[in-house]
């Protein structure tokens, strides 16, 4: 057991390393909420979409180790990692726990005894498959919670299973009612589930009416861990909910509301929005959102905020239409792959092979309910709204060994031959597995192993510093024409926020053709410079642009194919220099002018004489110090939190 923990803890710490320099646009949502938790701004750290458990441990590691921009996502790989390995330990307590409770019920079923699968082969065929559905279906790296969800489920079901044991203490009960808090605070889809969690128990627990005393234990710390939050956001929001997330899930995926953001009423009878994103101008399609919601890309930070207003409902045509395209895609994402068609290959040949007689699979009423009821519930309430892998890979996991667990072959010698023959085969199979989805996403990406173990920033980094070359400092407003979710990467890594937006190019990852030319289209376009520079954005950024041809005004953004127009008089008169420039302009009118001096006074020995005899520039502004001048000072924006949404009319502007 010790190898398999070291050998997947290698292959997660690999697959860490290759995804070190990936944004998710969620990601950067999590780190915003996070940097208001560790700097103190509450009112603006409460907030009803993201969930708070994965913010808290990325604010803590930013505060215990104060990155700079250019070690952010390094050290948030590490929190990947390590949560990785605390779900890597809680699914270590669910699979002993799963052995232990197979060992005592397989032993005497019947008249007769029946083996199942070595203590080896549970030990292969489950850590196997942990790391294959944590690296494939989820990936390690991937800055979002997911994880830490799958954490909870392993502990929760391993709780159970020892419940349905007759593990009846009290800290027990405890324990499992705090991991359930623990998952909601995680995400808030885990409060049902959660409650689902808590009625499987009073069913698996012996004699209900004499353990009552500790189911109800577990019920009041549960309550307890999501009360609290659950209060603020209702506070916050100024109505009782457990989080918006479900609610707009509903009104983007079965009432089809347009896009993720910009909302502006519609379609059908959803609602008007209270105070959706402003539009500056009636002409063109740009938008401003600077105030009230803070964050890099503030239509993202809280977008709840921006869909007050909206009354989703259930369409029955809608959500048909949703569980046919989930239905398709759970066949092809969880029953058409490797894990899946390994685990049925090998069902299928126990069956047929079961050392001459039919293979026992009935389960009990404990397995039935811990190991296959949450993940029906799990995937039937996903499917109603978006099925994703990352957000099931933990239920996927339990659902799979869980059927595995139901066999039970005669206690024969052929049947223990073939339990670790199909043990080791399918181990290997998806192992084998975990390394062509690396070599596949290799060949996608057209990377061999030594770009990707080469310690090479992020695109979005160059943006950034291409940007700050140009004179964009920290704490800057910007616009963007494009995607908003695209552009926020590089405005996390330049500490910049993104205040308004013309989106010609949808929601996806590339560029088409034809949206590069809207793009050139709009930063030609004088009403759409305007309306950005009404914004109070200090420049516009735009992307995807082929080399010669922005239009006049626009820079290049240092080697990249991003361009940016800045509306201050200094950068519109001429290109902006560096502050390295600047030191040398300064230095040479200075040294102009001692020349002049000495020239009347001794013009024989003025070349002679050495740089800081002629003049009073400091050391730092001499040629050929790479130092340069100190930086220009930060700029920092106020802290501010949310206004009341109660006090916000329809296209209010109001700025904080």
């Amino acid at each position: 057991m010790v190898c398999w923990w070291f050998a997947v803890a290698l292959l997660g710490a690999f697959d860490a390393w290759l995804g070190r320099n990936t944004f998710n646009p969620d990601g950067i949502s999590y780190f915003d909420v996070a940097d208001s938790y560790y700097r103190g701004n509450w009112d603006q750290a409460i907030n009803a979409y993201w969930s708070p458990l994965y913010s808290w441990l990325v604010g803590l590691a930013f505060w215990i180790l104060r990155p700079t921009p250019a070690w952010e996502l390094k050290v948030v790989t590490l929190v990947d990692f390590l949560i990785f390995l605390a779900a890597m330990s809680c699914f270590h307590y669910f699979l002993k726990g799963l052995m232990l409770y197979h060992k005592k019920r397989s032993t005497n079923e019947g008249s007769g005894r029946y083996a199942t699968f070595p203590d080896w082969g549970w030990v292969s065929l489950g850590y196997a498959q942990f790391a294959w559905s944590s690296i494939c279906l989820m990936g390690v790296s991937a800055d979002t919670p997911d994880m830490c969800v799958a954490a909870i489920v392993y502990l929760a079901t391993g709780h159970l299973l020892r419940i349905g044991l007759g593990a009846h203490r009290l800290r027990t009960f405890v324990s499992f009612g705090l991991a359930l808090g623990l998952g909601y605070l995680a995400k808030t889809a885990m409060l049902p589930l959660g409650l689902v969690f808590l009625c499987i128990a009073a069913v698996v627990v012996d004699n209900l009416r004499k353990r009552a005393a500790p189911i109800i234990a577990a019920v009041v710390t549960f309550l307890l861990v999501v009360g609290p939050f659950i209060f603020l956001i209702s506070w916050a929001k100024g109505h009782f909910t457990i989080g918006e997330t479900a609610r707009l899930n509903c009104a983007w995926h079965i009432n089809k509301v347009g896009g993720y953001v910009l909302w502006q009423g519609g379609p059908g009878q959803l609602g008007t929005p209270i105070h959706p994103p402003r539009k500056v101008d009636s002409k063109v399609e740009v938008y401003e959102f600077a105030s009230p919601v803070p964050g890099t890309y503030p239509l993202w930070y809280d977008p709840s905020y921006w869909f007050e207003g909206c009354q989703p409902h259930l369409e029955m045509v809608g959500l048909v239409k949703r569980l046919a395209r989930s239905a398709a895609r759970f066949v092809l994402t969880f029953v058409l792959t490797t894990s899946s068609i390994a685990v049925i290959v090998a069902l299928t040949i126990i069956l047929w092979s079961g050392g001459g007689k039919r293979p026992n699979y009935a389960l009990d009423k404990v397995l039935s309910a811990v190991l296959l009821i949450p993940p029906v519930v799990a995937f039937g309430m996903f499917s109603a709204v978006v099925l994703l892998p990352r957000y099931v890979f933990a239920f996927y996991t339990v659902f799979w060994m869980g059927l595995l667990s139901c066999v039970r072959l005669e206690d024969r010698g052929e049947s223990k031959r073939l339990a670790a023959a199909v043990s080791l085969a399918v181990s290997a199979i998806l192992v084998v597995s975990i390394l062509g989805a690396w070599g596949q996403s290799m060949v996608e990406n057209r990377a061999s192993m030594a770009e990707l173990l080469h310690d090479q920033p992020p695109h979005a980094w160059f943006i950034a510093d291409g940007l700050k070359k140009l004179g964009m400092r920290e704490g800057d407003k910007v616009g963007c024409i494009g995607n908003g979710f695209t552009h926020s990467f590089w405005a996390r890594l330049g500490r910049v926020r993104i205040v308004a937006e013309l989106n010609v190019t949808g929601h996806g990852p590339s560029i088409e053709i034809e949206e590069v030319d809207r793009v050139l289209e709009s930063m030609s376009n004088p009403a759409v410079i305007e309306a950005f520079r009404k914004t109070g954005a200090r420049a516009v950024v735009a992307s995807a642009i082929p080399d010669a041809a922005a239009p006049s005004g626009w820079q290049k953004v240092g080697h990249t194919d991003y361009y940016a127009l800045f509306f201050d008089e200094a950068q519109a008169a001429s290109r902006p220099t560096t502050p390295r420039a600047d030191a040398l302009r300064r230095q040479r009118r200075t040294l102009s002018r001692a020349n002049r001096r000495d020239r009347l006074a001794n013009p024989v020995t003025t070349a002679s004489r050495p740089v800081d005899a002629l003049s009073p520039v400091r050391a730092a502004d001499a040629p050929g110090n790479t130092a340069g001048p100190p930086p220009p000072p930060i700029r920092t924006r106020p802290r501010t939190g949310y206004e009341s949404s109660r006090s916000l009319a329809v296209g209010d502007t109001t700025r904080r």
